[in-house]
Parts: structure tokens; C-alpha cells; sequence
């Protein structure tokens, strides 16, 4: 469900949509094979939207509950890439990642690339308050890769610390 003003510019080859400020987008999910994101409420600020040439791109603000993403990306020819630079984060507010339940408060870099088939999503962070599903990690540093088709998970000089403790 859509709530908000969104423009819509239609020439002979391409699709434009234009999401004003402050429109939200209710039950929003991202799939693929099975559901890799999914969130109750999500607020656009200036959102670009276009399909030209069988490309899909999208540019702008998005943003749900204390999570402000600044994405920019396209899928085209099969293949994915969006980025959400200097992103502030709660992972909380994205539900399970790729099934998995992840949390931490804190800045993001997120590049999510690869094939459709093989989607690999990197996470480069600085968190608080963080845990992999069951597991406390308080505060984290570094960068996670997931790989969605064969549910793996990389890490790549993450650093940690749970009270005086340095792990990692």
C-alpha cells in the first residue's frame, strides 16, 4: 500500500516515477528466491524511480523507523547493484536479512551485487549493541558478506568488544 504523491513521466522508451517527500510504502518486502527484506513502513524523500531499455534503476532516500538509507542502484541484464553509502543503521528495522537475524545500531556502508541467481550482500560497519542470532557481540567494526544462494557468511577484518574484551 502506497501513501504519498508519486509522478509518473512515460516517453516512447522509458518510465520515470518521481516519489515526492514523505510518501510511505506499507508490508514492503524484497524477493528474490525467497524474502531478503521486508519492513512494516518505508518513507521515500525525493525517490527516483526508471525503467528504460529493460533496466530498472532507483536513486534517493529511504528511510523506516531510526534507519536512513541513501541508495542508489540498478538491475539490468540479470545482474544487481545498489549501494546505501554512509547509511545510518538499526538492522532490527530490516527484519531477517537473508533469513537471518541480525542487530547492531550504528553508520553502514552496504553494497549489494552479483548475478540475481547469486546475490552477495557486503556490510561494512561500525555498530553498538550488536548480535548474530542468539550470539552478543556489542560492539562491532568491519565488514560482513553474505551470500544468498548458498546462505554463507564471510567475515572480513571485523573486530569486536564486549565489555573489556577485544575478539576477532
Amino acid at each position: 500500500k502506497l501513501s504519498g504523491n508519486v509522478d509518473v513521466e512515460i516517453s516512447k522508451d522509458e518510465v520515470i516515477f518521481v516519489v515526492d517527500e514523505e510518501t510511505e510504502l506499507h508490508d514492503f518486502k524484497l524477493k528474490f528466491d525467497t524474502v531478503l527484506l521486508e519492513n512494516k513502513k518505508v518513507k521515500f524523500n525525493k525517490n527516483i524511480f526508471a525503467i528504460k531499455n529493460k533496466k530498472f534503476y532507483t536513486k534517493g532516500t529511504f528511510s523506516f523507523d531510526d534507519t536512513i538509507l541513501n541508495l542508489e542502484g540498478e538491475i539490468a541484464n540479470n545482474n544487481v547493484y545498489f549501494s546505501a553509502l554512509k547509511s545510518k543503521v538499526n538492522l532490527e528495522n530490516f527484519g531477517d536479512i537473508g533469513g537471518l537475524k541480525l542487530k547492531g545500531i550504528g553508520q553502514a556502508d552496504v553494497i549489494v551485487n552479483g548475478p540475481i541467481d547469486d546475490v552477495k550482500i557486503k556490510m561494512s560497519l561500525s555498530l553498538v549493541e550488536s548480535s548474530f542470532e542468539d550470539y552478543y557481540l556489542g560492539n562491532l567494526d568491519g565488514a560482513i558478506i553474505m551470500n544468498l544462494k548458498d546462505s554463507s557468511i564471510q567475515l572480513d577484518n571485523l573486530e569486536g568488544k564486549v565489555g573489556g574484551t577485544n575478539f576477532f
